[in-house]
């Protein structure tokens, strides 16, 4: 574990999600918009 200190600077947390993990999420959530797992739709919202 890393010790922080007020003020102190952390690396960024960068994730890149693929569209199973985001189709399991929506899943578990119940969440069943097409946007999810639909890049067309994605792109044209």
């Amino acid at each position: 574990m890393m010790n922080v200190k007020v003020g102190q600077e952390i690396p960024e947390l960068v994730k890149h999600p693929t569209t199973r993990q985001l189709v399991q999420y929506a899943g578990a959530q119940g969440d069943f918009y097409e946007i999810h797992y639909d890049q067309a739709c994605a792109k044209s919202v």
